[in-house]
């Protein structure tokens, strides 16, 4: 006998991301036709919180690539407790200066974000929603100084006036 509850809240999560990642792609139909290769019932069923079945992973793909945003995938990367950010592509020309003003200014506005909304003694939704979005932006530029990190290595090894 397995010990899997197979809709416990976790799985229940993923199967709401799911549905919000097939309405956002345009429903069942438009999604069978045109992004992926299951049949609109069986898209359906996917997102159906008593159907045990889930999206195979290239379904769930198809539909994130399409939308240009990994929903599904953002879910199950919080569920086991990690963060995912997007990286852009590395670019032509590294410039590390201007990355670490760009880390600096997001960390300060995290920090100044973070000092205002509890100034007052409590900290509202939608200060802790600000908040969110600094903290997002702060993991951004450091994971595109990271791509640009990853590139300049791969290409030439960095003399320390690169750096």
């Amino acid at each position: 006998m397995s010990t899997r509850n197979l809709l416990g809240d976790d799985h229940l999560a993923l199967k709401a991301a799911y549905r919000t990642l097939l309405k956002l792609a345009g429903g069942p139909v438009h999604a069978s036709q045109e992004i992926t290769r299951a049949d609109p019932g069986r898209l359906s069923r996917y997102g159906n919180p008593s159907e045990p079945m889930f999206a195979p992973l290239d379904v769930i793909r198809d539909l994130e690539a399409d939308l240009g945003e990994p929903i599904v995938t953002r879910a199950l990367a919080d569920q086991s407790g990690h963060v995912l950010v997007r990286k852009r592509p590395a670019t032509k020309s590294v410039d590390f200066d201007q990355h670490l003003a760009c880390i600096a200014k997001e960390l300060s506005d995290l920090v100044s974000g973070i000092a205002q909304a509890k100034a007052d003694g409590t900290i509202t939704p939608s200060e802790v929603e600000a908040i969110r979005v600094q903290i997002r932006e702060g993991y951004e530029a450091l994971a595109n100084c990271e791509a640009d990190l990853d590139r300049a290595e791969s290409v030439v090894p960095m003399s320390r006036k690169q750096l």
